[in-house]
């Protein structure tokens, strides 16, 4: 039977309290009585959430909010509801309780085709939901339609009601309860699915009896659907419950792991559970990377919300497709000369004190300042391209907004190198601007992202696959407002890194070396996944000068160390062919116009920067005298991350070296907080294994790698908190270089015990004698 027999009990208590839970969160329903629409359900709701709560017998108290878990939300004026009443009926009198300030109409039919209006329930005084009646009507119908008419298009209705015959008491008395708002619902949903997936690991071993594990499944997944029920009853969800649901599928994805790992033997996990639940957490990551569907963006000229990055591609689709004629410096000179010709009445002159960026010197400047270059612009274009010119910046105009259009143009244009500005240029100049294009090539990041965890699962294992998508989605350094979902090509660097890996573990050398190579060329400061992939060989050619008292022959290189020759090879022959090409389309100095551009990008303190740089001096007026007072401090902690990198990469595999080496892109680098979405890379660190009966698929030190680039998916959650976003990435490069420290330690920790730091004592062993070492110093001393 069930063993032991605690847990048996525990899982009894585990549902009943879930069941309790359900049961006492649902609103006790009225008597029908004579109310047409009591507890039924619609015909039709487009457009409408919740509508089960306008018919559930339960109203607000006066003055409650108009987005709760007891309200319907109706999504603007075209949403309706529509009842169909079984026969056509005599209707007297109409209840409702709505939003104080909104207008809406009672209408009836015969046939459901054609409906006449019968009462506008109109706005009332007050604040928050209030009831609105009318009675002695005189009319009949079968089917019912209510729809708002006018308001503030904040559209909320907590209950309906209508009668056949007026009741004596009118208008009625029904039970009234205290609203939680939407978002508090989904909170509190999110928090009780962790809850129960958690239970469901902890309750959950090998060989226990399959109905018992149905059981917990079941209730852990009627759990996940309630709160994907919250989460679609309040779509679009704000950033604050996007954050949480990242940081609770970081916590379950952790539980999973310790539950795998560090389980005693007699209570060994359930694999199908730990799989299911990292699963579960892989793919929601990956939603929330994408804030579970909520559009980013404003689409005002259709005035809805779109899902195309439009402040990204103004930037780069603009620089990249007349990239002849504007190279990185010209965007916002050639906009505003657009803008002129184009806006009846618009003139330099009357713009003149528009602030705008001179992205020559990347310094904030006005327009009347650089009225000399916007007027020579038009001059670099031919006819028929400054035409072409003016048709897509219209698009951008039109869809970001005239004022919104002026107004960002702060950021720093378009910085990427010019192979990525080869590969888009292609890419961007077979279409004019137009959401449709955009919305295509939006889709060849998800692709990309595809292709990479598909990768990473066949090479490295299904279980990092999954722990990869949750720290990819889980983390919140990508977030500025808004991310890069909706944008072209923006994560291919990273993928790129991901692919290369991938191909070093299954020992395609030139391969990994052309896709780390290309990464490279795209985004410049991956180079370094190279640098440190040739750090275990730098170790093997230490330890061959210690022992021998020479450095091996180039024979002894090549055959010890063929796999990171040839990756080398590859990379190298990949960046000057690349750099090569671009350098005959655009020509060569185009290099040394980007490599200035992102000098002064990386010497100027920035706000959204993460960074060891930001860490010691901060970001405010002073970083660079401050850096300087405590460049000791900066010095010493770049050693340290740099030696305990090169520390960690001996006798490593090419693929775990070079991986390595993106734990110091935020020490030797100064990127900004998108950049840093190399650590959903950091899991690869890990060896995934073949487990046998009774063993864990990863050793202790590796699933403790996981568990803290999962506990920093979650804690960055009381960061989004922060509303001030330079404090916010400030405390966000706290925690980052609190995982990078803590992942540097386990390694070496775990090196420690393997023995493969005990190189020490075999220097010493392998030294001179004294008498050699008294004849070298004296031949030194003499020389």
């Amino acid at each position: 039977m069930f063993r032991p027999a605690w847990i048996r009990g525990l899982i009894a208590v585990f549902v009943g309290a879930l069941v309790a839970f359900s049961l006492c969160g649902s609103p006790a329903r009225a008597e029908g009585g004579d109310n047409l629409l009591s507890g039924r359900s619609p015909e039709a709701s487009p457009g409408v959430r919740g509508v089960r709560q306008l018919t559930d017998g339960v109203a607000a108290f006066a003055g409650e909010e108009w987005e709760t878990n007891l309200s319907a939300t109706f999504a603007d004026s075209d949403a309706h509801v529509t009842y169909d009443l079984g026969a056509v009926v005599p209707v007297t009198a109409f209840w409702m309780q709505a939003d104080h300030n909104d207008d809406y109409r009672f209408m009836l039919s015969d046939d459901g085709e054609v409906f006449e209006q019968v009462w506008d329930a109109q706005r009332v005084a007050g604040a928050g939901m209030q009831d609105r009646f009318i009675k002695d009507l005189s009319t009949s119908g079968r089917y019912l339609r209510i729809e708002p008419i006018r308001g503030d298009s904040r559209y909320g209705v907590t209950e309906l009601a209508a009668y056949s015959e007026t009741p004596t008491a009118f208008p009625p008395e029904l039970p009234r309860e205290r609203g939680t708002p939407l978002e508090v619902v989904v909170r509190t949903k999110v928090l009780l699915f962790a809850v129960a997936a958690i239970a469901f690991l902890l309750l959950t071993f090998e060989g226990m009896p399959l109905w018992a594990f149905a059981v917990c499944a079941l209730v852990a997944l009627g759990a996940l659907a309630d709160a994907l029920l919250s989460v679609s009853r309040a779509w679009p969800v704000e950033q604050r419950q996007v954050s949480l649901v990242r940081a609770v599928v970081a916590a379950l994805a952790a539980a999973a792991i310790v539950r795998e790992v560090f389980a005693p033997a007699r209570l060994r996990a359930h694999r199908a559970a730990v799989v299911s639940c990292l699963a579960v957490s892989g793919v929601v990551a990956v939603l929330a990377f994408y804030n579970l569907g909520r559009p980013q963006f404003w689409d005002s000229q259709h005035q809805e919300p779109t899902p195309i990055h439009l402040l990204d591609l103004r930037q780069y689709y603009s620089t990249v497709k007349y990239f002849d004629e504007l190279g990185y410096r010209g965007m916002y000179l050639a906009d505003v000369a657009a803008y002129v010709e184009d806006i009846p009445g618009a003139s330099l002159h009357g713009l003149r004190d528009t602030p705008m960026r001179d992205l020559s010197t990347h310094r904030m400047t006005t327009i009347g300042a650089e009225r000399e270059k916007i007027e020579a612009i038009k001059s670099q274009f031919t006819p028929e391209r400054w035409e072409e010119y003016k048709r897509d910046a219209r698009y951008f105009r039109d869809v970001m907004g005239q004022r919104d259009y002026l107004r960002y143009m702060f950021d720093y244009g378009g910085n990427a190198t010019p192979v990525w500005i080869s590969i888009a240029h292609y890419l961007f100049s077979g279409y004019t601007a137009n959401t449709t294009a955009f919305l295509l090539t939006g889709l060849l990041d998800p692709l990309l992202f595809l292709i990479a965890f598909v990768g990473i699962g066949l090479c490295f294992g299904h279980r990092t696959m999954f722990v990869v998508m949750v720290v990819f989605g889980a983390n919140d350094f990508i977030m500025y407002g808004s991310n890069w979902g909706g944008a072209t090509l923006r994560h291919d660097w990273l993928m790129y890194i991901a692919l290369g890996a991938c191909a070093l573990k299954r020992q395609r050398w030139a391969l990994g070396g052309f896709f780390l190579a290309l990464s490279t060329t795209i985004r410049a400061f991956p180079a370094i996944t190279l640098v440190t992939a040739a750090f275990p060989a730098v170790w093997w050619a230490l330890d061959e000068w210690r022992s021998r008292r020479k450095l091996p022959a180039w024979t002894g290189v090549l055959q010890n160390q063929r796999g990171l020759v040839r990756t080398l090879a590859a990379a190298a022959i990949t960046v000057v062919v690349l750099v090569g090409v671009t350098s005959l389309r655009w020509s060569f100095p185009t290099w040394a116009d980007w490599l200035s551009k992102v000098a002064k990008l990386s010497a100027d303190p920035h706000g959204n920067s993460i960074a060891l740089r930001g860490l010691i001096a901060g970001w405010q007026t002073g970083h660079h005298q401050l850096l300087q007072s405590r460049w000791p401090l900066y010095a010493a902690a770049t050693t340290f991350y740099v030696v305990g990198v090169f520390l960690t990469c001996r006798q490593k595999s090419l693929e775990r070296a070079a991986i390595l080496g993106l734990l110091l892109v935020p020490v030797v680098f100064y990127p900004a907080n998108y950049y840093i979405h190399i650590v959903c890379l950091l899991p690869l660190i890990a060896v995934e294994r073949r487990a046998r009966s009774g063993e864990a698929p990863v050793t202790g030190s590796d699933a403790w790698v996981w568990l803290i680039l999962l506990g920093l998916c979650a804690a960055q959650y009381w960061t989004v908190l922060v509303t001030d976003l330079p404090l916010h990435f400030h405390l966000s490069t706290v925690l980052l270089f609190a995982a990078l420290t803590a992942i540097i330690i386990v390694l070496i920790r775990a090196d420690l015990r393997e023995g493969r730091l005990d190189f020490m004592a075999r220097w010493l062993q392998a030294a001179p004698s004294s008498d050699r070492q008294a004849a070298v110093k004296e031949r030194v001393t003499a020389e």
